[in-house]
């Protein structure tokens, strides 16, 4: 990590802690000042830390830096280190959070600690809060980096004894690193973070205090299901003072108990728990998503019937397992169950977890109808692998949901362990479970399963009509069949933006993230908030843009309340979010800067489908919206020019204000709401772009040659060609004959352009000179071609002449 991205992480904290600090040069501020205090000696690094505050630092200043420190870093190691930091740290009730400022103070001893606070402006003491907390998460990151990176230092700190292995792991829980997303380290930061506790949680079988629930009495003398090595009951959660009791189950591991009484004691409460337990348990706690079911701890039930044994606890989900829900539920739509299962599993590979046993039964389904992954990678502890709501699945590792090279895996040349890929067969099977209402291969014996389906390369066959009424699609059996390839590697990748198994996925959205930046917070504020997908749009307007988009509305009153501290904050009424395959395929610095004009669709955030590699961009729009062409045949307005100035004022207004291209400009792209023309679909790059016959009749020559990049000269093409599809309401060339490949070469090699419409046209405001505009926009001269701003002009002359001749005619 550089000084420079050390001063770039500081500016972005002082923007987004103090409301949007508005002073034009942040970064030269944080710069001047950690200079200052460094030299003054009133920061104080540790270790190594120096180089983050000093580019080149001389060998005495190193030496000088190391000494300031609280111990002799030459004698100890960095695990030492580490450990003693968290020590340090716990004493003094230390909490990585940016609002509490004077504890992060006491690390880095800035100088407004040691003088009177009254004596500093306020600016400059917001500031340096700021900037005390981020120097405290560089300086952490890498006292923790530099005891991860060495096999050596590992092996210390998981040769320390329980005690202080329990403080470090309780110390590492408790940062909160959130408020931190900004900063250059916090990826690498929480890596580290997470990667040692379950390090220290698969060796040593030492988990966070955290995880551990005391509050939790069993309901019944018997529980409601058995597994392998579980048994599962129904239990309530004590409620407090702020919260009703909560019901919730309890999975009880049968095979491991503890002495009478040895429970009852925080400090040995980690003991004779299995590692294995304590990995999976972890690897449950770490994830956040709503379609993995929640975790809440683990327990020791106290009560006669389990006194003593370990259980893990999670809400009660009253609606059962995926098929049990689906079937009690006929009118349900299983596509879109379907896709919340494959949302968790993309989740759940994307931060490296195998779920490793993925069937109906291991999916719940919520009270609000949300399914929810459970027992994800508990195979390795030979779990029956049951769920909270009633019924168990068979053991771990049923062969009819096994992939082939599971069942024989010298066979395949495998290891036999659980991977992505059997995670993607497991979905397939899983998805013609919840179609079918059988198991897969029902007509076959267990014992016959792993012989048809490894040897002779058995698939399941295509069930009958009552799977098709249900959402078995043709498209969907496709995805299925590839999930069951027996070469794992050509199995839908979970973890790949265009694959199969993604697209689907998105076709299914439920609920959405949006990032919103403010437009008067200098881009250094980013406010999150969570939209719930409706469907605001009847049959009729879900044409063009608008069949491209997921329409939402808030849902998520903080989100509502922050956005509407700021005064010039666009007011949206639903959200339309164009999901992009990548962050690649969009110009992603556009999102905050187009916010105010009439005849543009803002853009006002952005959102993370799926983390890292899909992703949406929002747009406010109306309820009321519908498509420019729908919008003309409704309404039938006789004089057009007025439209087309419009268009061309808002494509003006991309190339001379913001200096984007829109590269897709044509009717299907442009929607009316009440009665205002908006341009959708701009700042989109190439790789964005669809290639259907529709588009190419809208792209100049040089682009279906593909000898030029997207330009302003190949957008004026475009809006000529829009003009021409708003006065004969019909696409370019269809009064020709001329179709596919033979009308592109006409147009590229022979000129070819659109025929001069009919009377119809001149109704609707064609004229001689509005014609010649058009075929300037139309040249092969790509030079030639008049800019949007001169468009505006022409049209802005012709608007004129006709308001004095309908004057006249008066």
């Amino acid at each position: 990590m550089s000084y420079e991205e050390l001063i770039e992480d500081i500016a972005k904290a002082i923007r987004s802690w103090t409301g949007g600090d508005k002073s034009p040069d942040l970064k030269t501020w944080a710069a001047s000042n950690l200079e200052s205090l460094y030299k003054g000696g009133y920061i104080r690094c540790k270790h190594v830390y120096s180089q983050c505050i000093d580019q080149s630092p001389s060998r005495e200043q190193r030496a000088a830096s190391e000494s300031a420190g609280p111990r002799d870093t030459k004698s100890a190691s960095h695990a030492t280190n580490l450990i003693e930091e968290a020590t340090a740290r716990s004493r003094l009730d230390w909490v990585m959070d940016r609002k509490a400022p004077a504890k992060a103070g006491k690390f880095v001893r800035l100088r407004h600690y040691l003088t009177d606070v009254k004596s500093i402006k306020e600016p400059d003491r917001i500031r340096l809060d700021a900037a005390a907390n981020v120097i405290n998460l560089y300086l952490l990151f890498h006292i923790l980096q530099a005891a991860c990176e060495s096999s050596d230092n590992l092996r210390e700190i998981f040769n320390e004894n329980d005690s202080r292995l329990r403080l470090l792991v309780n110390f590492l829980d408790t940062i909160k690193a959130e408020a931190y997303r900004f900063a250059s380290v916090f990826e690498k930061f929480e890596y580290w973070r997470k990667s040692l506790i379950l390090g220290i949680a698969k060796r040593r079988g030492i988990v966070p205090s955290s995880f551990f629930v005391d509050d939790i009495t069993q309901i019944g003398d018997h529980p409601v299901g058995h597994g392998g090595s579980a048994d599962i009951w129904k239990a309530l959660r004590n409620g407090t003072s702020d919260k009703s009791p909560q019901l919730c189950g309890l999975k009880v591991i049968r095979n491991f108990t503890t002495p009478m009484g040895l429970g009852a004691e925080m400090q040995n409460q980690h003991r004779d728990i299995p590692t294995a337990l304590c990995h999976e348990a972890l690897l449950w706690k770490m994830t956040d998503h709503i379609n993995v079911a929640r975790f809440i701890g683990i327990c020791r039930v106290k009560t006669d019937q389990i006194h003593g044994q370990i259980a893990l606890a999670s809400p009660w989900m009253k609606n059962g397992n995926l098929l049990t829900y689906a079937e009690r539920n006929n009118d349900v739509n299983r596509l879109r169950l379907l896709a919340q299962v494959a949302r968790g599993i993309i989740y759940l590979h994307s931060i490296d977890i195998i779920h490793g046993d993925l069937k109906c039964a291991n999916v719940l389904v919520s009270d609000t109808g949300i399914a929810q992954l459970t027992d994800f990678g508990l195979s390795s502890i030979g779990d029956g692998v049951a769920h909270f709501g009633g019924s168990l699945s068979n053991s771990a590792g049923n062969p009819r949901w096994l992939a082939p090279e599971l069942l024989f895996p010298s066979l395949y040349g495998s290891s036999g362990n659980f991977t992505q890929e059997t995670d993607v067969y497991a979905f397939g099977m899983t998805a013609l479970e919840l179609f079918s209402g059988k198991v897969p291969f029902y007509d076959l014996r267990d014992a016959v399963v792993p012989f048809e389906v490894a040897i002779k390369g058995l698939k399941p066959p295509r069930p009958g009509p009552i799977a098709e009424s249900r959402g078995l699609t043709d498209s969907i059996w496709a995805l299925l069949d590839k999930c069951w390839n027996s070469d794992p590697l050509l199995r839908p990748n979970t973890q790949v933006p265009n694959s199969i198994i993604v697209d689907f996925e998105t076709d299914y959205l439920d609920n959405l993230r949006i990032c919103y930046e403010p437009p008067l917070s200098d881009g250094g504020t980013t406010l999150k908030g969570n939209l719930k997908v409706c469907d605001k749009l009847s049959a009729s307007e879900k044409e063009g843009w608008l069949s491209k988009v997921t329409i939402a509305q808030i849902d998520d009153k903080e989100f509502m309340e922050a956005i509407e501290k700021y005064e010039n904050y666009p007011k949206p009424r639903v959200f339309a979010c164009r999901v992009l395959k990548s962050d690649l395929e969009c110009d992603m610095s556009v999102v905050p800067r187009i916010l105010s004009h009439d005849n543009i669709l803002p853009i006002i955030g952005r959102c993370e489908i799926i983390p890292s590699f899909k992703f949406g961009i929002i747009y406010d729009l109306d309820p009321q919206a519908v498509p420019l062409l729908d919008y003309l045949q409704r309404s039938c307005p006789r004089y057009r020019l007025k439209i087309m100035e419009s268009i061309s004022r808002g494509l003006d207004f991309l190339h001379s204000h913001i200096g984007i291209i829109h590269g897709d400009l044509r009717g299907a792209n442009i929607v009316v709401e009440n009665d205002t023309v908006r341009l959708t679909e701009y700042g989109l790059r190439s790789c964005a772009r669809e290639e259907r016959d529709e588009i190419k009749l809208f792209q100049s020559p040089e682009i279906l040659l593909h000898s030029m990049e997207l330009s302003f000269e190949s957008d004026m093409y475009s809006l000529a060609m829009t003009f021409y599809e708003i006065l004969t309401e019909s696409l370019p060339f269809s009064d020709t004959t001329l179709r596919g490949t033979k009308l592109y070469d006409s147009i590229v090699i022979m000129g070819f352009r659109p025929q001069y419409p009919g009377s119809m046209a001149k109704q609707r405001g064609l004229s001689l000179i509005l014609w010649t505009l058009m075929e300037g926009c139309w040249s092969e001269d790509i030079k030639e071609r008049p800019s949007a701003r001169q468009v505006v002009e022409h049209l802005e002359m012709l608007l004129d002449i006709e308001e004095k001749r309908n004057k006249l005619r008066q």
